[in-house]
């Protein structure tokens, strides 16, 4: 077991994330390997308290404390590749959050299809799990996939390569770190004496890591925190399920520390490259696009239930969502047409195709109704054409801004 030391850094190769389906709403779920996203820039979550002024009048200048009021709703953000399928039909590594971006998904025969779900329809919710190696471990369950930002460029740097920024809230953060183990662990203990209470909280799981350097992760199932002793410095955190086996022990001096699922990776990175992308039913050459899918959702804290934590059921999409992107060409006499486009507020299907190598399509995004904004033409040498557009449902009831097909 290598020295343990308070004063490690954790650096950003060691982050890996978890995105899990719930199966109710805010109870937490533990990862599979093959949940993980791989990240491309550094995720993000946090979850604050709300703290109030302490108004009352004093004769002193000074502040003494803050009052500390419910937690906010949780926030959090992951960027990632969308990689292709690892095989035809099956989900891709970005499942998940499409899905719950999307609102819907069905995976059948040699497709994987993405749809917005309808009013009155509760979205998915999810466990994001982000661990910092085997020193610290953030869980957020309840999470909603607020928005997602998609970036697609044909050209020869790193921004061409498919990706997109997911984010949005979530009910309930808990973290755990490791720390020094400061009592032995006999065999059916449930309660683990730590150096350092405040680095642990419940619905999380650890495992031991001996001095001999094996590690008991209950059989790759890990032990979940119970409990976790008031107070700060040493103190007893409690597990389930007990520490089992004859002559079982941990001596004191191992570490408790984050209980990880070994990631299964699956899909290949695509380039960005725009093949067979039409506007009006026509192929465009697109040079770069971008949109965004905006869900709109909230979670209010604002019920005095005893809570102080958001309840899962308070998941709200408060008005309607938001498609929109840009889309960049080079502007040529057929391009010139969008001037009027814009001005006649004409309706136009648009679809985004990113292709495989052998020029087959991987992702396929369908927006069936689309209105232009004003292009902007620019450059100093070859001239280009950006155009903004916003999508459109093409009834009051379709629901069908955009939609995702993977694999045709």
């Amino acid at each position: 077991m290598p020295a343990f030391s308070e004063n490690q850094k954790t650096v950003g190769i060691e982050v890996e994330v978890f995105v899990v389906p719930e199966v109710t709403p805010g109870t937490p779920v533990f990862p599979a390997g093959s949940d993980v996203v791989r990240v491309i820039s550094s995720p993000s979550m946090v979850q604050n308290f709300e703290y109030l002024d302490d108004e009352q009048r004093r004769f002193t200048h000074s502040k003494l404390s803050r009052v500390k009021g419910r937690v906010q709703a949780g926030e959090w953000s992951i960027e990632t590749y969308l990689k292709s399928e690892a095989a035809v039909g099956t989900e891709p590594e970005a499942h998940n959050l499409l899905t719950g971006l999307y609102g819907s998904s069905v995976t059948g025969g040699s497709d994987v299809d993405y749809s917005l779900l309808g009013a009155g329809n509760a979205m998915p919710t999810y466990t994001i799990w982000m661990f910092r190696g085997n020193e610290e471990v953030g869980m957020m369950a309840g999470c909603v996939v607020s928005s997602g930002a998609f970036s697609v460029k044909a050209a020869n740097d790193q921004s061409s390569l498919h990706s997109c920024a997911f984010s949005g809230m979530g009910v309930r953060m808990k973290r755990a770190a490791a720390d020094l183990i400061s009592a032995d662990v006999a065999a059916l203990d449930t309660t683990i004496a730590v150096t350092e209470l405040k680095k642990f909280q419940n619905e999380v799981f650890v495992q031991f890591n001996r001095l001999d350097g094996t590690v008991d992760d209950n059989g790759g199932a890990g032990y979940e925190i119970v409990t976790v002793a008031a107070g700060s410095g040493a103190g007893l955190v409690t597990v389930t399920p007990a520490a089992v086996g004859a002559g079982y022990t941990v001596a004191a001096g191992a570490f408790l520390e984050p209980f990880r699922p070994t990631a299964v990776e699956s899909g290949e990175i695509r380039h960005g490259s725009v093949g067979l992308s039409t506007l009006g039913g026509e192929t465009v050459p697109v040079l770069s696009a971008d949109f965004t899918i905006e869900n709109n959702i909230i979670i209010p804290n604002e019920v005095q239930d005893g809570n102080i934590y958001p309840s899962a059921e308070c998941i709200v999409r408060a008005t309607k969502r938001d498609v929109n992107g840009t889309l960049d060409t080079y502007f040529t006499s057929k391009q010139a047409k969008r001037f009027r486009q814009h001005a006649d507020q004409d309706q136009q299907a648009l679809t985004l195709r990113i292709q495989n190598a052998d020029n087959t399509v991987a992702y396929n995004y369908s927006f069936p109704i689309v209105e232009l904004d004003g292009p902007d033409v620019s450059g100093d040498e070859i001239k280009q054409q950006s155009v903004g557009w916003i999508a459109f449902a093409s009834s009051a009831t379709a629901e069908d801004e955009t939609a995702l097909n993977i694999g045709a």
